[in-house]
């Protein structure tokens, strides 16, 4: 009896590891499982961040180059005024108005024969 007993008792200890090993196995691959969403997720992080920093830099190229071009106008503004003088600054200004509205004129009467 008693080695029937032993044989039993070295079954029932085999069966108890290999359920633990199982278990550790199983919690050694939700272990992995874990790390791989952890860099998962840091390299969505940096790529978000990448990507924020390139927009950054697109958006600052952008105001850059308004305010060259805003800084370019001025000058040749300032040198047009400078090369025909105030008076016939105000006629050129006078010119440029009589062409807008002559323009806006003639918009309004194609508006005015599409709509009839």
């Amino acid at each position: 009896a008693t080695a029937s007993a032993k044989l039993a008792d070295a079954l029932r200890r085999q069966e108890f590891r290999e359920r633990i090993g199982g278990l550790v196995e199983r919690y050694r691959a939700l272990e992995v499982q874990e790390a791989a969403a952890r860099v998962e997720l840091a390299a969505r992080k940096l790529q978000r961040r990448q990507d924020l920093v390139a927009q950054a830099r697109a958006m600052s190229e952008v105001l850059s180059r308004d305010q060259q071009d805003k800084i370019r106008q001025e000058r040749l503004e300032a040198r047009e005024r400078e090369l025909l003088g105030a008076r016939d600054a105000t006629e050129l200004s006078r010119l440029k108005q009589e062409a807008a509205d002559r323009i806006l004129g003639e918009y309004q009467e194609r508006v005015r024969k599409l709509e009839e």
